[in-house]
Formats: structure tokens, C-alpha cells, sequence
């Protein structure tokens, strides 16, 4: 059973462990329209018995600045570096409540349009990737998208590999649910490391 070790910086963040747990996943994502430049969430899920389970958190929109580093190394093991966090629904909920603003739904055409004509705090967003040290790869978004995402997925069903998925989209095919550009998709076996850099 492998474990997935994340350092920033050269040094060690978290060490997510597969015992006890179905999946665990990585979530990078950065916008045009966002500073900091790349926010990171780290968090995985337990299935019971009965068919319920956890939603357990290691990193929640941890925030990454130009010239960054992460690296994602997945390894044997199984055990993780510190207790994750267990997602209150309920707690979630009430602070939803409290803080949100009210959004009408579906946004209207001006709403998008409003959203898209943000001030741009971004302008040059660029991720460099690489594998198993292999050259860095440089990734924008693609023509007309505004937004990048990175996805490192493990589940117990094939534990002997993980996913990466790389992709841009735009503002109108995030809220229609749609693919957007896709960079990367592949699964690596264990003892793959992933490097990424947060640029200009």
C-alpha cells in the first residue's frame, strides 16, 4: 500500500498513508483573477460498513506563491505523518450560512460576463511540471481559459498506481460542468515523483 509524501520548498508539508482509507487526492488550482497564484487542497476518504463514510482533510486551500515548489512522491508505505482533519458537515453548513453571499441560480448572462471582466491579478500564469526529474514542462492556460487544475488521485481499488490529470478551462465550461483543455492524464506506478513549480 503506498503513501503520497508532499514537501514545499525542500521541505516535508504532510505524508497522506493509505491505512485506513479508500482514497486520497491532491488538488491544485490557480486562476487568472486570483492572488495568491496557486491554492492547494490534500485530502482523502474512509468508506464503512454501512456504506457511510469521512471526508478527511490534511491541507485546505493552502496558498502557494510565485516561485514555489512542490514535490509529490508516491511511495510504499502506509502510513500517514499526522492525523488529518474530519470534515464537520453540519458545522460546514452553518458557516455556509453565516458567511456566503446569496448567489442566484443559474448565474445569468450578465453575472458571467460580470465574473469574467474581474480585474486580471494574474496575467501570466504559468505551472512548470516534470516527472521523475525528467526537464520541466511549462503549462498555461489554453487559448480563452482562465483557469488551471492538477489532480493526483489514488484509490485502494488499483493501489499499485495513481492518477495525474493536468487541465485548463474556462469560467463558462467550469459552471456548465465541462472538460476544458486537457494537458495530462495518466496513471504512474509507485515510485513516481512529481515536481511542480508555481511561475510568473
Amino acid at each position: 500500500m503506498p503513501t503520497l509524501r508532499i514537501a514545499k520548498n525542500g521541505n516535508h508539508l504532510c505524508t497522506v498513508g493509505s491505512a485506513g482509507i479508500w482514497m486520497f487526492s491532491v488538488h491544485a488550482w490557480a486562476d487568472i483573477w486570483s492572488e495568491p497564484a496557486t491554492h492547494l487542497d490534500i485530502t482523502g476518504g474512509t468508506l464503512h460498513a454501512d456504506g457511510k463514510g469521512d471526508f478527511l482533510i490534511w491541507e485546505m486551500d493552502h496558498k502557494l506563491v510565485k516561485g514555489d515548489r512542490l514535490l509529490f512522491e508516491f511511495g510504499e508505505g502506509e502510513e500517514a505523518s499526522r492525523q488529518p482533519e474530519v470534515f464537520d458537515d453540519g458545522k460546514a453548513k452553518e458557516e455556509v450560512k453565516k458567511e456566503s453571499p446569496k448567489w442566484e441560480w443559474p448565474l445569468s448572462a450578465e453575472a458571467i460576463t460580470k465574473m469574467e471582466t474581474r480585474p486580471v491579478a494574474c496575467p501570466d500564469l504559468v505551472w512548470y511540471l516534470s516527472k521523475n526529474s525528467a526537464p520541466q514542462t511549462a503549462y498555461r492556460p489554453a487559448a480563452g481559459r482562465q483557469q488551471m487544475s492538477l489532480g493526483l488521485l489514488w484509490n485502494s481499488h488499483r493501489p499499485e498506481r495513481m492518477r495525474i490529470a493536468l487541465s485548463s478551462t474556462s469560467l463558462r465550461e467550469a459552471l456548465a460542468r465541462e472538460g476544458g483543455q486537457d494537458h495530462i492524464t495518466e496513471y504512474v506506478p509507485i515510485g513516481t515523483r512529481v515536481e511542480l513549480e508555481v511561475g510568473a
